[in-house]
C-alpha cells in the first residue's frame, strides 16, 4: 500500500500543483511564488526575515529552498510535496483500514480524500501542505487511542509519551509555518489530558507534557538558534508571530466584507466542506456510542468554526481539516448495510471521480492562457534594464507582480520585495519600515503597478524618473546624482 500511496501522490501533485510542476511550464502561482522567492534567494546566500520579509514561519522557506538546492527549480519542491503527500495519505489510509478491514475497501474513500484535497489545494506548494502529514499523523495515533477506550472501557487509559512526542513535533511544524494549522492537534491533545486527569494519572501526564515538549523543540530549537546565530532572531519571532497577531486583529470576517455575499457564501459551501462534515462524524460517532470521538470532532469543528467564520475567505485555510474526512469514512464504513447497497454507492462514487477529473481538466489548461495573458503586459519593460543593473531592481505591487523574479531568474535588491501595500496594511511598524527602505535604499530600477504606488508617490516623483509604461506597469529608473 505504500508504494500506491506513492503513485497516487505523484500522480496528484504532478497534475494538480502547477506552481511548483513542469506541467504547467513558467508558472509559480501567487503565494507559492513568494515562497518559492525566498527559497531560492535562501540558496543564494540570503537569510529569510533578515533580507527577505514574509509572515509565515520558516518551514515553508525551508523546503523551498531544500527543492531549489536539489535540484535548481521548482521540480525539487515537486519531489518534497509527493514525498509529505505519501506519508499523509499513508496514515490517512490507516485510520480509515480500521473501519474497512479489507484494504481495497480504503482505495475509493481515499480518493475521494483526494479530490476534496484538491478543491482547497491552491496550485500547491503553501504552508498548510507541509502540516498535513504531521496533523495525518498526530489523527492517526489520537484516533487509535479514543478508539480503544471507546471499544473498551476497562482498557488501560495511560497514553504512550512517545505518541506525545509526535504530536509535539507536529504542532512544532504548524508553528513554524502558521500556527492555527495545528488546532486539530491541540484538541486531541486537550482531550487526552481530560481523560488521564479524570483517572488521576498525574505522572502519565507529566511524561507526556514532556514528550511533547521535547517533540516542540525538535520542530523550534533549531531555528530558533539558525536564526539567532545569523542576527535575525527578533525578526524571525515578529514575522512569524507577531505580525500575525496584528494582521489577525485587521483582518475582519469574510461573512460581513463580501460585496456579494451569495458568492462567498457558494465558496464557503464548497471548500469548507471538509470542515463542517466534522459534526456529521461527531453524529454518527455519538449514535455508535464512540464519545471520545465524538467529542473530539465536536471540538474540534467549533474551534475551527470561530477560525473560518472570523478570518478571510481562502481555499488554502480547509486543507488542514481534510484528514478529517478520514474520521468521516471510518463511522459511514461501521454502518451496518446490505451488500446491492455497498455496490450502488461504489458505482457512483467511481462515475463522480470520473466526472469530477473531466471537468477539472479544463480549467487546469487554461492556466497556460491565463498566464500568458498577463506576463506580456510588463515583460517589454523588463527588457529596458540593462543587464548589468539587474541585480539593482526591485518590484511593487500587488499580487500580479510576485512571480517576476522567479520568471526572469532575477533577485529582489530590498527585504520587502512584494505585496509591500499588503503587508504595510496590517502594521504601522511594517509600512514604516518599507517606507524606509525605499527611501533610503538604492535600487536602480522599480517596476510598479501604478494603481498602487501611492505610499511611495514621493519617493518615484524625487528619486527616480518614469522611463516606459506598459498597461498599469510603469518602469521608474533612479536618477543620477
Amino acid at each position: 500500500m505504500a508504494l500506491v500511496c506513492l503513485i497516487i501522490s505523484a500522480i496528484f501533485v504532478y497534475f494538480f500543483s502547477y506552481s511548483t510542476s513542469p506541467w504547467v511550464l513558467r508558472y509559480f502561482g501567487g503565494d507559492s511564488a513568494q515562497f518559492q522567492t525566498i527559497g531560492k534567494a535562501w540558496v543564494s546566500g540570503k537569510i529569510p526575515y533578515r533580507d527577505m520579509f514574509d509572515h509565515k514561519g520558516p518551514v515553508i522557506f525551508f523546503i523551498d529552498m531544500l527543492g531549489y538546492r536539489i535540484t535548481g527549480d521548482a521540480v525539487g519542491i515537486m519531489i518534497i510535496q509527493i514525498v509529505f503527500l505519501s506519508v499523509s495519505c499513508w496514515f490517512l489510509y490507516r485510520i480509515i483500514r480500521q473501519a474497512a478491514g479489507d484494504r481495497r475497501h480504503t482505495i475509493i474513500p481515499l480518493l475521494l480524500i483526494l479530490i476534496v484535497l484538491e478543491r482547497v489545494y491552491g496550485g500547491g506548494n503553501y504552508t498548510e501542505e507541509y502540516c498535513l502529514p504531521f496533523i495525518c499523523m498526530s489523527l492517526y495515533f489520537q484516533a487509535n487511542y479514543f478508539t480503544m477506550l471507546d471499544n473498551d472501557r476497562t482498557a488501560d487509559r495511560r497514553h504512550h509519551p512517545l505518541w506525545a512526542l509526535i504530536y509535539g513535533l507536529s504542532f512544532g511544524v504548524c508553528a513554524m509555518s502558521k500556527l492555527t494549522n495545528g488546532v486539530s492537534i491541540c484538541t486531541g491533545v486537550l482531550i487526552i489530558f481530560l481523560v488521564l486527569a479524570a483517572d488521576g494519572q498525574w505522572g502519565n501526564i507529566l511524561k507526556n507534557a514532556l514528550g511533547f515538549l521535547a517533540g516542540l523543540a525538535v520542530a523550534v530549537v533549531p531555528f530558533a538558534v539558525y536564526f539567532a546565530a545569523n542576527g535575525s532572531f527578533f525578526e524571525f519571532i515578529y514575522a512569524t508571530f507577531l505580525y500575525n497577531f496584528e494582521y489577525q486583529q485587521h483582518m475582519s470576517s469574510w461573512l460581513f466584507s463580501g460585496t456579494t455575499p451569495h458568492v462567498y457564501f457558494l465558496r464557503f459551501l464548497i471548500w469548507g466542506f471538509p470542515f463542517y462534515t466534522v459534526f456529521v462524524t461527531a453524529f454518527l460517532a455519538g449514535r455508535g456510542k464512540r464519545k471520545l470521538i465524538a467529542s473530539y470532532c465536536v471540538l474540534t469543528g467549533l474551534l475551527e468554526a470561530y477560525l473560518y467564520l472570523s478570518g478571510a475567505l481562502y481555499s488554502q485555510y480547509y486543507l488542514i481539516a481534510v484528514p478529517q474526512m478520514a474520521l468521516l469514512f471510518h463511522e459511514l464504513l461501521l454502518l451496518k448495510t446490505g451488500q446491492r447497497t455497498r455496490n450502488v454507492i461504489k458505482a457512483l462514487l467511481i462515475c463522480g471521480i470520473c466526472a469530477f477529473c473531466c471537468l477539472r481538466a479544463v480549467p487546469l489548461l487554461r492556466i497556460h492562457d491565463r498566464y500568458r495573458q498577463r506576463s506580456e503586459v510588463y515583460e517589454t519593460l523588463l527588457d529596458e534594464i540593462p543587464e548589468d543593473e539587474r541585480d539593482s531592481f526591485v518590484a511593487w505591487g500587488n499580487n500580479e507582480l510576485k512571480e517576476v523574479y522567479l520568471l526572469y531568474d532575477r533577485m529582489p535588491c530590498y527585504k520587502y520585495y512584494a505585496i509591500q501595500p499588503w503587508h504595510a496594511g496590517f502594521s504601522e511598524r511594517i509600512k514604516e519600515d518599507i517606507y524606509n527602505t525605499f527611501q533610503s535604499g538604492d535600487a536602480r530600477w522599480i517596476l510598479a503597478d501604478t494603481k498602487s504606488t501611492g505610499m511611495i508617490r514621493d519617493i518615484l516623483d524625487t528619486d527616480y524618473e518614469k522611463v516606459d509604461s506598459a498597461g498599469d506597469y510603469a518602469l521608474y529608473r533612479r536618477r543620477r546624482e
